[in-house]
C-alpha cells in the first residue's frame, strides 16, 4: 500500500501479499496471516498520524487461481475490519495493481500517487517484512534517487519459525538478486515478474494505461526508466533526471 498527498506532504507505502476474504492463498503463507494483516493495519495507523497523505496499497495479481490483485486483498481486509476503527476518509486510500515485484511497488506507487493527487509525493513511508529493509532503503530508493531524508521504512517482523529462512532467501533470492540487477531488467529478475504475470496485467501497451495522467515529457522519462537495463554493466544510474527530482531541484 502506498500513500501520498500534495507536494508537501508525505507519501506512505505499504506492499502487500495476496489475500482473499481474510485466507492466504499459498499454504506457506498461512503462518504470516498475522504480519500481514498488522502491514495493512499499520498503514492506516500511518495516514490517521498524517493526513494530508495518500494511503495506496500495492501489488498486482500474481497468482493464475485468482484475479484478485494483493493491493486490492489488502483493501477488502482492511474494510472488512471496520479500518480497525480509524475513522479515515476513503478518499485517501487507493490501489495500484500493476506491479509484480518489489521495485515496481515503489515505482508504480510513486506514479500512482501522482495520479490521484497530481503531484509526486515529497516523502515516501514503506510498510513491508522487516527483513526487506535494506532492498528497499538502500536498492529501490536509491536507484529512484529519493534522498534518505525523504524515505522511511516501517518493517514488520516474522514469528520466529519463519524469520531464518526468510532471511537467508532474501539474502540470495532478494537482495542479492537486486544488488546485481539494480532495474529487475536482466534474465532472472525479469523472469520471475514474467512467470507471475498470470492475468497479463503488463502486456503490451500497459504503459499507456499506467502513464495516463503524466505529461508528455514525465512520461518519455519513465517509459525510458522503465525498461532501462543498466547500461554497459547492468548496474548504470538512469542518466535522465526523474519527475520528482525536479520538484526538489
Amino acid at each position: 500500500m502506498a500513500s501520498g498527498s500534495a507536494p508537501k506532504s508525505q507519501g506512505r507505502s505499504l506492499f502487500s501479499k495476496t489475500l482473499e476474504s481474510g485466507k492466504f492463498h499459498a499454504q506457506s503463507q498461512l503462518k504470516e496471516t498475522a504480519v500481514y494483516i498488522e502491514e495493512a493495519r499499520r498503514g492506516l495507523s500511518e495516514l490517521q498520524r498524517h493526513p494530508n497523505s495518500l494511503l495506496v496499497y500495492s501489488g498486482g495479481p500474481s497468482r493464475k487461481e485468482i484475479r484478485l490483485s494483493e493491493a486490492q486483498s489488502y483493501l477488502n481486509l482492511a474494510k472488512a475490519s471496520g479500518y480497525w476503527s480509524h475513522k479515515l476518509p476513503e478518499s485517501q486510500i487507493t490501489t495500484e495493481e500493476r506491479s509484480l515485484d518489489s521495485y515496481q511497488n515503489l515505482l508504480l506507487s510513486i506514479i500512482r500517487f501522482h495520479e490521484v493527487m497530481g503531484s509526486w509525493p515529497a516523502h515516501i513511508t514503506v510498510i513491508s517484512h522487516d527483513f526487506k529493509s535494506a532492498r528497499f532503503v538502500d536498492l529501490h530508493r536509491s536507484v529512484l534517487k529519493y534522498p534518505p531524508e525523504a524515505f522511511t521504512y516501517i518493517g514488520v517482523p516474522l514469528p520466529p519459525q519463519s524469520a531464518s529462512d526468510a532471511i537467508a532467501g532474501e539474502l540470495k533470492s532478494g537482495f542479492g538478486a537486486w544488488k546485481s540487477d539494480l532495474y529487475g531488467n536482466g534474465e532472472e529478475l525479469k523472469g520471475k515478474r514474467e512467470k507471475r504475470d498470470a492475468w497479463g496485467v503488463q502486456q503490451p501497451g500497459w504503459l499507456e494505461g499506467l502513464l495516463r495522467a503524466c505529461q508528455s515529457d514525465d512520461k518519455a522519462v519513465l517509459e525510458q526508466l522503465l525498461a532501462w537495463e543498466g547500461g554497459r554493466d547492468g548496474n548504470e544510474a538512469f542518466p535522465q533526471l526523474l519527475p520528482w527530482e525536479e520538484n526538489r531541484a
